[in-house]
């Protein structure tokens, strides 16, 4: 069962929180339970924290809602994308799903 804990945090981090990292991005496609109105992650990144959390107003819907806006530290990010940056600092990640 060496494989089962690995394939348990993949089905968790990235099919459940939406959350898939490639090279120097993290890319959300959240798909939260219809009763969790948000979450937060304490995502690490090297030395640098980035904490994300995520809204989902409509959580009484039963289809997953798209994201509609993703902020780093204020910033708005077109591509909502989260370009990640070893930078020592601890940044604050919003998204808000429609």
């Amino acid at each position: 069962y060496t494989g089962s804990a690995s394939w348990m945090y993949r089905l968790l981090v990235e099919s459940l929180l939406g959350i898939e990292r490639d090279g120097t991005a993290l890319r959300l496609s959240p798909h939260p339970p219809r009763d969790w109105p948000s979450y937060t992650i304490r995502y690490r990144y090297y030395d640098t924290i980035y904490r994300i959390t995520v809204r989902h107003p409509g959580h009484g819907v039963r289809e997953p809602a798209p994201i509609h806006t993703v902020s780093i530290d204020g910033v708005p990010q077109a591509d909502h994308t989260i370009h990640l940056v070893n930078d020592l600092l601890e940044h604050v990640v919003e998204v808000a799903m429609e």
